[in-house]
C-alpha cells in the first residue's frame, strides 16, 4: 500500500467507545465495536485495522485532496471492505479506466457503491445518508445500526465565501449552504437520535476572516457531541485561532483541537477534553 504502511497513530478515544484517528487534512478513521469508517483518505498513514470488523471506505468527491486510488489496496489486505463513493467519482473514472489503468480487479470493483446527493443506502450494519455539497460531491451521515452511534463527515460542504466575491455569488452560496444544513438537521431528526456523536467539519484558513463562518453556523444549528475541524491543509493554527476567538465561546468545549506534524502524536489542547480523555483511559 506504499505510503499507508508506515507506523503512525494520531488517535483519541471518545466516550461510547468511539476511537478517532486523524490521518491528514480531511482524512479520518473512526473505529467502533464492530465497524470501521475511513473518510476522505488521500494522504497520511492508515494504521493496522482489525480484520474481523466491517470496513467502510468513504470518499465524498473526486478532488485529489479527498480521494485517491490507494484506498482500493485495502480490499487486498482485509476481507470485509466496502467502498461508498460519491457518484462524481464514478463519472470521472469509468470502470474501464479503473481496471485497465489503475489495476482494479473485477472483484474489487464490485465492492464499490456510488451514491448521488440526497440518497439513502444501508446494509446489515450501517445506514448512510448523503447531503448535496456546496462544492463537489456529497456529505455523509453514517449511523451504526447496533448502537445508533452516528457520524457526520462534511466532505467539502461548507459556506465557501471569499473576499472579493460579488454580492450575487455570496447570496447564491449562502442560500445553498443553509439549505444543505437544513437537510442535515432534518435527516438527523429522522434518524430519531438527539445529536451526532462526532462530526468532521471544514475550517479552512484560506477563507481568511471568513474562515469560521460555515463551522460556526454548523455548531449553532446542528446538535453534536464532539467536532473535529478539518480541511486546514496542514495549518493547524487555525483551530487554535478559533478556540481563542470569542465566536466559539458557546461550543469550544466540543471542539477537538488537534495539532502536530506527521511524526508526532496528536496533542489535545482543549483542557476540558484532556480531562475527559484522561478519565476514560483510567477506567
Amino acid at each position: 500500500m506504499g505510503k499507508t504502511i508506515e507506523k503512525q497513530k494520531h488517535e483519541i478515544m471518545l466516550e461510547n467507545q468511539i476511537k478517532v484517528s486523524f490521518l491528514y487534512h480531511s482524512g479520518f478513521l473512526v473505529e467502533l465495536s464492530d465497524t470501521i469508517f475511513l473518510f476522505d483518505y488521500y494522504k497520511g498513514v492508515i494504521p493496522k485495522l482489525d480484520s474481523k470488523k466491517s470496513i467502510y471506505v468513504f470518499s465524498s468527491h473526486r478532488h485529489p485532496d479527498h480521494f485517491c486510488f490507494e484506498i482500493f489496496a485495502l480490499a487486498e489486505k482485509y476481507p470485509n471492505v466496502k467502498y461508498i463513493l460519491s457518484r462524481d467519482i464514478g463519472k470521472k473514472y469509468k470502470k474501464k479506466y479503473m481496471m485497465e489503468k489503475k489495476g482494479l480487479s473485477e472483484e474489487t470493483y464490485s465492492l464499490i457503491t456510488y451514491l448521488k446527493e440526497d440518497e439513502l443506502w444501508e446494509d446489515e450494519s450501517v445506514i448512510v445518508q448523503t447531503i448535496v455539497s456546496t462544492d463537489a460531491g456529497v456529505a455523509f451521515l453514517v449511523q451504526e445500526k447496533q448502537k445508533k452511534r452516528t457520524v457526520y463527515h462534511a466532505g467539502d460542504l461548507n459556506w465557501w465565501t471569499w473576499e472579493g466575491e460579488t454580492k450575487e455569488e455570496y447570496q447564491a452560496m449562502t442560500k445553498k449552504f443553509k439549505a444543505s444544513m437544513e437537510l442535515v438537521r432534518q435527516k438527523l431528526q429522522s434518524m430519531d437520535i438527539p445529536c451526532f456523536d462526532v462530526a468532521f467539519v471544514p475550517l479552512d484558513p484560506r477563507q481568511k476572516e471568513r474562515y469560521a463562518m460555515g463551522f460556526d453556523f454548523f455548531m449553532r444549528n446542528i446538535p453534536v457531541k464532539h467536532v473535529f475541524p478539518m480541511h486546514a491543509f496542514g495549518d493547524y493554527s487555525v483551530i487554535g485561532k478559533l478556540m481563542r476567538d470569542e465566536l466559539s465561546k458557546d461550543y469550544r468545549d466540543k471542539i477537538i483541537n488537534i495539532c502536530g506534524q506527521e511524526k508526532r502524536k496528536v496533542k489535545i489542547l482543549n483542557p476540558e477534553m484532556r480531562r475527559r480523555v484522561k478519565e476514560l483511559l483510567n477506567r
